[in-house]
């Protein structure tokens, strides 16, 4: 299902693993001279401590001591990128020290978009600076898009592309990646190297069973059209919300079945009435805001959703690529009712709730 020359995988057991795996092969691939890294300052990769390295996302960063050369652009920045790869060469060449740049096709935390064209022209800076394209598809693969990965839309191929989630159609603990032939020939293909980069569990049977068969069903049963189509239904109901609701809704994103509704902070009158009655929770207006209309979708309407990772006023859905158009209606119509109704009273149901859950 991927295209061009990426057939070598390899299999283990969670995203982070497939990051730390994708980076180490693009060292080993590199050589010593050529170890540096570029990431994204909207991104978010892992938390194990390559994975972490490169998510400048993790707000935990501090705490440890990450990887050296390491080195960050502004996301969706071309020339950024290529001023980079530009000061890292040595004199008179386009020979760089770094040996990958890693990136989503679409920032799967807060649903941001690059800018057209984007990852064509990431392609191309990458190939003639000899410098290893790695795609993180952990959030966005299998579908969500509609594409059967996220970076399909531009058409390009990347030399390394990680997945896991939807990869065992959430049945398994399974990740992985794939790489390029001559990538993980000249890399691993010595026997002496053949065992530099393994796992306890990279040749699990039930697992990688598990995901032969989620695959099956996505492609034999056309999910991958299906999201595509579904998605430009969501996407019409989701802009005549934000018509309706222009004064709370700031903006309506995504593709596929992944859309993000960032709603407008709630008003700061409600914030001293909830910490008068919870003293030890200090939320911020945008963590209140996401908290407020996640319990009450949930209690009130049974619509699970979740909010963006650093962006907490961003309400997103990600639902299974079977929904149908009914359910899509439903979820819409339960986030209609919701921002119909006042954040007073929405914050006094907030409030209720936590204080029974205390109790119970």
């Amino acid at each position: 299902i991927l295209p061009g020359d990426l057939q070598y995988s390899f299999f283990c057991g969670s995203g982070s693993e497939s990051i730390e795996g994708a980076l180490k092969l693009a060292q080993k691939y590199a050589g010593h001279e050529k170890v540096g890294i570029v990431y994204t300052d909207h991104s978010f990769h892992g938390k194990s401590h390559a994975a972490m390295s490169v998510s400048s996302l993790e707000e935990n960063r501090h705490h440890f001591q990450l990887l050296d050369k390491c080195y960050q652009v502004p996301y969706g920045d071309v020339n950024a990128l290529e001023n980079l790869f530009q000061a890292r060469c040595s004199k008179n060449s386009h020979e760089t020290d770094l040996c990958a740049f890693i990136l989503e096709a679409i920032h799967g935390t807060r649903i941001i978009f690059p800018p057209k064209n984007y990852l064509t022209k990431v392609r191309k800076l990458c190939t003639e600076y000899n410098v290893l394209m790695i795609m993180d598809e952990i959030y966005t693969g299998f579908g969500r898009t509609g594409f059967w990965f996220a970076f399909e839309s531009e058409q390009v191929i990347p030399d390394i592309v990680c997945y896991s989630k939807a990869f065992s159609g959430g049945k398994a603990s399974i990740a992985g990646y794939t790489t390029r032939k001559p990538v993980y020939i000249k890399a691993y293909g010595k026997t002496s190297d053949s065992m530099i980069h393994s796992s306890t569990y990279s040749g699990m049977s039930e697992e990688c069973a598990t995901a032969v068969e989620a695959i099956n069903i996505i492609k034999d049963d056309h999910l991958v059209e299906r999201s595509e189509q579904l998605g430009k239904y969501f996407e019409s109901r989701l802009y005549k919300l934000k018509e309706k609701h222009s004064s709370r809704v700031i903006d309506i994103r995504g593709r596929g079945l992944l859309w993000g509704v960032e709603i407008e902070p709630a008003i700061k009158s409600i914030k001293p009435v909830i910490q008068k009655i919870l003293p030890d929770k200090m939320l911020s207006l945008y963590a209140l805001t996401g908290a407020i209309i996640l319990s009450e979708l949930f209690h009130t309407y049974n619509i699970l959703i979740y909010l963006g990772f650093t962006r907490r006023n961003l309400i997103v859905f990600s639902p299974p690529l079977i929904i149908t158009k009914e359910e899509i209606d439903q979820a819409v119509d339960a986030l209609d009712k919701v921002l119909d109704t006042s954040w007073i009273t929405l914050s006094h149901r907030f409030v209720k709730r936590w204080l029974l859950n205390k109790k119970v």
